[in-house]
């Protein structure tokens, strides 16, 4: 079924933080206009402080699940964004799409475990998120 949005899947290394913050916030904040997905190159499990730190600005993000690339294989997409750190740390193909980029945010769960700095640094990344896609991503200024 074509909706009329613009299709994005958001891939970094572990569908863990990053493109589900990506992901929680395209839909949440321009779901009228976008239908966003994300993917990881490895599967793991979403970091509860993502969960955590998404939810500090309302939007749930509680009942996503970590997902492979693999899982989009056979889907078009208008947009990919890979976030993670190299773009080229899989050997998956990506889905077809007619625009792809990279565009790189450090990975949440560098900044430590579930401790005052981790959360810190989680919401350091959430903001970056959501300001690019805010000024950036919505206005075009993508690549």
């Amino acid at each position: 079924m074509n909706t009329g949005k613009i299709k994005v899947l958001f891939i970094c290394s572990h569908n863990a933080g990053r493109s589900q913050m990506a992901e929680g916030y395209l839909n949440a904040r321009y779901g009228d206009r976008y239908d966003a997905r994300s993917a990881g190159f490895r599967t793991s499990r979403i970091n509860p402080t993502t969960i955590r730190v998404m939810a500090e600005i309302r939007i749930d993000i509680g009942t996503h699940y970590s997902k492979s690339l693999i899982e989009f294989k056979d889907e078009t997409f208008d947009i990919i964004v890979i976030l993670a750190d190299s773009p080229y740390e899989h050997e998956l193909p990506l889905p077809e799409a007619k625009t792809c980029f990279h565009r790189n945010f450090t990975d949440p769960g560098s900044f430590g475990g579930n401790g005052e700095e981790g959360l810190a640094g989680f919401r350091v990344v959430r903001d970056e998120i959501a300001g690019w896609i805010d000024h950036d991503f919505v206005e075009g200024n993508i690549s």
